[in-house]
């Protein structure tokens, strides 16, 4: 009787260790996942700010045309002004995209980390 006693006791240290390795564990993948989630705000936040340089590019360039219509001079100004206010817009929408990749790879990752963490809660429930 005293050896069974023995291996409960053993097993429930046990026990209590493995415990204690998993709630580590998922305090540091919720601390990973915390950082990720900071990263797609502040690229949401970019994309934002993206948006925004965009509309204001629109607003220049827009403002640019009415100013030429009467001068010839001006006109072709305005043109060279337009060709770059597009690459400028082209290379905004380049980014955006990457950052759009980006975020979406973020968001398959904290999927792929949300369904970890929630097998790794099962299995320390069921551990219970």
């Amino acid at each position: 009787e005293k050896q069974f006693i023995k291996t409960i006791d053993e097993k429930n240290v046990e026990i209590s260790n493995i415990r204690n390795e998993l709630k580590l564990d998922v305090t540091k993948t919720e601390s990973k996942l915390s950082v990720l989630i900071d990263e797609l705000e502040e690229e949401k936040n970019i994309t934002i700010q993206r948006d925004c340089e965009i509309e204001e590019f629109k607003r220049k360039l827009e403002s640019q045309i009415e100013l030429t219509k009467t001068h010839k001079a001006l006109k072709m100004k305005c043109d060279e002004l337009m060709k770059e206010e597009s690459d400028k817009l082209l290379v905004i929408n380049e980014k955006e995209k990457a950052q759009e990749e980006k975020l979406i790879e973020l968001q398959s990752q904290l999927e792929d980390r949300d369904t970890l963490l929630k097998k790794s809660f099962h299995e320390n429930v069921q551990l219970q």
